[in-house]
């Protein structure tokens, strides 16, 4: 009996690690952001979950050797079709990746909707006006690129 019970706890607790949504914090997400992750003054709007997928993305930043937390920031509006259609379908896969995804919603439209802010892995800054698919990424962070000034190797060149 004592042998099943240990078994049934085994497999209850791995179980249960198995399906784990989040990295494992202590106490708050906020304080532990702020305190652990250097992310003091950058979480004004967040919600709790909005915390944890950030965490989530600062690991497994830190896990792959990134130099910073691969970001997208999708720009939309309640009633955006394109804006729903990226949000439910493509997020996911982004966060799967590793990325750091949010929403912010736009009242006054400057620009067509959606559209994102992209810093990926290298601190590369880009936007991706409209669809964002494969080859627009593409496009935007190849032009970021190649706009960015290139690093010298010594103080003397």
């Amino acid at each position: 009996m004592r042998f099943l019970s240990s078994i049934l706890v085994f497999v209850l607790v791995f179980c249960s690690l198995a399906n784990a949504q989040h990295w494992s914090y202590p106490g708050d997400i906020r304080s532990h952001l702020e305190q652990e992750h250097n992310q003091t003054g950058k979480l004004n709007g967040f919600g709790t979950e909005e915390m944890l997928d950030l965490h989530d993305a600062i690991h497994e930043s830190e896990k792959k050797g990134f130099k910073t937390v691969p970001t997208i920031v999708m720009h939309g509006s309640t009633n955006c079709g394109p804006c729903i259609n990226w949000w439910n379908n493509k997020k996911p896969e982004w966060k799967r990746a590793g990325w750091f995804v949010r929403k912010v919603t736009e009242i006054d439209f400057v620009r067509p909707l959606p559209w994102y802010e992209v810093t990926d892995s290298d601190g590369v800054k880009f936007e991706v006006i409209g669809s964002m698919d494969g080859r627009n990424f593409a496009e935007a962070r190849a032009k970021a690129k190649a706009l960015m000034p290139k690093l010298k190797t010594t103080w003397l060149d």
